[in-house]
Formats: structure tokens, sequence, C-alpha cells
């Protein structure tokens, strides 16, 4: 039988790994949305003919907000024992 100590290290750990997982595979879609668009388009100079400006640009806005959030998530949550 798992002791209630050893079962929430175990929970911690996948937890954890799962969070660094998701926050590698945000940075690699960040770093590639914004590699894509050249850190944003200017719809005024938009001499490559891209269609739906406003709308990639907030794609790119708030794929950067997530990715605050989830780095900030990873390094200040306090994961409490449930039992």
């Amino acid at each position: 039988m798992v002791s209630c100590e050893s079962s929430w290290i175990i929970a911690h750990s996948l937890e954890g790994d799962s969070l660094f997982l998701t926050w590698i595979f945000w940075t690699t879609g960040v770093t590639s949305i914004t590699t894509s668009l050249g850190s944003g388009l200017n719809r005024a100079a938009n001499t490559r003919n891209i269609e739906y400006c406003n709308q990639l640009n907030a794609t790119e806005g708030f794929a950067w907000i997530e990715w605050y959030a989830i780095t900030l998530y990873n390094l200040f949550s306090n994961h409490l024992p449930g039992c």
C-alpha cells in the first residue's frame, strides 16, 4: 500500500513534469509564431500581402500573454498536499 506522503510526492512530480512539458511546447509555439510573423505585422507597411494582420497580431499577443501566465504559474505555484 502506498502511503499518503509518497502518493503526494508522486502526484507532485507528475504534475511538475506535465507543467514543464506544457511550458516547453508553449515556448516552441510562441517562438514559431513570432518568427513566422517577424515579431508582429504592420498593416500600413504590409509588403508581404498578408491577410488578417490584426488577427495574426492578436494571436501572437495572446500567445505571449499565455506564455507569461504559464511561466509565472510554474515559478510561483504552491502545490499543497491533498492528504
